[in-house]
């Protein structure tokens, strides 16, 4: 089977996904620039500089955003496609609601959808389904920035391949 293009001048994306996509780029360029020098000027010394604050912190973040650029490009609808079926204010509702019921004993899922009913939000399976992603994901995300000290101890205890405390209850809960 032959495979023609029928309008051989169109491109894959649209320009709005190559612009971010070129962004994604250019922030991990500089990551790596941040990520550059403080090496010793001598090879026998050793120098603290390599383990600063802006080349193990601030540079991976970089880098980490850069490369989630190009995929979210990817995925973004095209323009005409979206349909905005919420304000701002009612999804920063929707997702306080989400996050403060989240840790009840109860259904923030459930919460979600009576909040959406609440507000006469009419949404798709798909759009309802981002949402709810998108408001756990944040949820998750800003449990790992609380917890981040006890995660951090409990991998390096892990890593340290001795029975020990975070060992036991990494193990056995």
């Amino acid at each position: 089977i032959l495979l023609t293009m029928e309008n051989k001048d169109t491109f894959l994306f649209d320009r709005r996904k190559y612009v971010v996509i070129f962004a994604g780029l250019v922030i991990i360029a500089i990551g790596f620039a941040l990520m550059l020098g403080g090496g010793s000027d001598a090879p026998d010394e050793f120098n603290e500089a390599i383990f600063g604050a802006q080349r193990i912190g601030v540079a991976p973040w970089f880098i980490f955003i850069g490369l989630m650029l190009p995929i979210a490009a990817i995925m973004m609808k095209k323009k005409e496609d979206l349909v905005f079926t919420m304000t701002p204010i009612q999804a920063l509702i929707l997702g306080l609601l989400q996050g403060l019921t989240e840790f009840l004993p109860v259904s923030s899922s459930g919460h979600l959808e009576i909040g959406k009913a609440l507000f006469g939000l009419e949404m798709s399976g798909a759009q309802s389904l981002t949402f709810d992603v998108v408001v756990h994901a944040g949820t998750a995300l800003s449990t790992i920035v609380v917890f981040r000290k006890d995660i951090a101890e409990l991998i390096l205890g892990v890593l340290k391949f001795k029975w020990n405390a975070e060992t036991k209850f990494v193990s056995f809960g």
